[in-house]
C-alpha cells in the first residue's frame, strides 16, 4: 500500500472536514466559571482533551471526577445532609472477624456519609440505604477496599476518616477507559471546575496537563 490518501473513503471526509473547521480563536468556546473551555475530544476512552482560551488541556477523566465526587463527600459531611439511596432490596455482607470490627469501628462514620448498615447476626451486616451518588459502585469490591486501606500502614498521617472518603470517590468516578458521550465530558468538566481544588485528585495526582498556545508555536518552530 501508499501513503495516497483514497478521497472517497470515511476517513478522507474527516480529514477535509477538518481542515475546513475554523480557527481556534473563532470557534466558540463554553464559558465555565469565567473561564472559556470546550472538550473536543476523548482519547483512549481515558483522557479529556479540552481547548481553552490559553492552549489545550489534557485531562485525566477519572481523577477529575475522584476530585468531584470527593469534595461533594465532604461537603455533604459539613453540612451534615448526605442524600441517601434507599435499596429496594437490602444487600448482605459476610465479613470476617477482623473486617467486622472494623466495620463496628467505623459505622457511625459511614452512617453521617449516608450509608445504612444494620448488624444481621454473626459477621453478617445488611445494608439498606448508600450515598446516592454512589449507587452504581460495586459494594462488595468497595468494602474490600476499604479493608485493605485501613489495614495498611500507610499514611499513617492522613486519618482513617480521610482515607475512607477518598477510597469511596475513587471507586466511584468513572473508570480510566470508559467511554464518554460529549454530553457527559462537558457535565464532567463543569463539575471538575466548580471543586475548590482542580489541580490534583484526593490522592495528590495531577488531574491535567496544559500545553499553552505559546508552546505549541515554539515546538513547532512558528516563533
Amino acid at each position: 500500500t501508499t501513503g495516497r490518501l483514497d478521497f472517497s473513503s470515511p476517513k478522507a471526509e474527516i480529514f477535509m472536514s477538518a481542515r475546513v473547521q475554523k480557527p481556534l480563536h473563532e470557534q466558540r468556546l463554553e464559558t465555565f466559571n469565567d473561564l472559556e473551555i470546550e472538550p473536543i475530544a476523548q482519547v483512549a476512552d481515558s483522557y479529556i482533551i479540552a481547548r481553552a482560551e490559553d492552549g489545550i488541556w489534557i485531562i485525566d477523566q477519572h481523577a477529575a471526577h475522584e476530585r468531584v465526587l470527593y469534595e461533594r463527600t465532604k461537603k455533604a459531611l459539613i453540612n451534615n445532609a448526605p442524600v441517601k439511596q434507599p435499596l429496594l432490596v437490602p444487600q448482605e455482607f459476610e465479613f470476617s472477624l477482623k473486617e467486622k470490627t472494623l466495620i463496628e469501628e467505623h459505622r457511625a462514620f459511614l452512617e453521617q456519609l449516608g450509608f445504612e448498615i444494620e448488624l444481621f447476626g454473626g459477621n453478617t451486616f445488611v445494608m439498606h440505604a448508600l450515598p446516592a451518588q454512589f449507587a452504581e459502585v460495586d459494594m462488595a469490591l468497595l468494602f474490600r477496599s476499604l479493608f485493605e486501606e485501613l489495614e495498611s500502614g500507610e499514611e499513617r498521617s492522613v486519618s482513617p476518616q480521610e482515607k475512607i472518603i477518598r477510597m469511596i470517590a475513587c471507586k466511584a468516578a468513572v473508570k480510566f477507559g470508559q467511554s464518554l458521550s460529549v454530553s457527559e465530558q462537558k457535565q464532567l468538566l463543569k463539575d471538575w471546575f466548580k471543586s475548590s481544588e482542580r489541580l490534583t485528585c484526593p490522592h495528590g495526582r495531577p488531574v491535567m496537563v496544559q500545553v499553552t498556545f505559546e508552546e505549541l508555536e515554539r515546538r513547532f518552530k512558528r516563533t
